[in-house]
């Protein structure tokens, strides 16, 4: 008798988690796990400012602008790692979980500062490094915005 009042204490336990919308939590040990490798779309918004204001920013040869002013970069890189597929026991929606994820490829870019009377000062920095790898999933699009100040005195 106390054996069937345990397990259907279980049984409730399960079916009131289930009817409250919540997901049993999965062993992911458990699961088969996929190598994939894809692209994702970085969007970064890097405002740049100087002090003083008015320093002409290179990218390469290019002149962008005058500062104060902002610019979007993009980066499509490959990003490799591993995924699986689960399935809500309660709706039956697929998810995807992934790890282990990297980058295969690098998008550095070098901001050249330039007023006259000063020596060029540049800043080098690399788009992938601003995004963590670990939490990305390929085929999505992910903005982020940083703020670049060269200042001279």
């Amino acid at each position: 008798m106390m054996r069937s009042i345990f397990l259907s204490g279980i049984f409730l336990g399960l079916f009131v988690a289930a009817a409250a919308g919540c997901d049993v939590p999965y062993d992911t040990d458990r699961v088969t796990w996929y190598d994939f490798r894809g692209y994702c779309h970085l969007m970064l918004t890097v405002q740049i400012k100087s002090n003083p204001s008015g320093a002409q920013i290179y990218i390469g040869d290019e002149l962008k602008g005058v500062t104060p002013f902002s610019l979007k970069l993009k980066a499509h890189p490959t990003i490799s790692g591993r995924k699986c597929k689960i399935f809500s026991p309660v709706s039956g929606d697929a998810h995807y979980l992934v790890r282990a994820t990297q980058f295969d490829s690098s998008t550095p870019c070098t901001f050249r500062a330039v007023r006259r009377g000063y020596e060029p000062l540049s800043e080098t920095i690399v788009i992938e490094e601003l995004f963590p790898s670990e939490t990305l999933q390929h085929e999505k699009q992910y903005e982020k915005a940083v703020t670049i100040t060269f200042s001279w005195e």
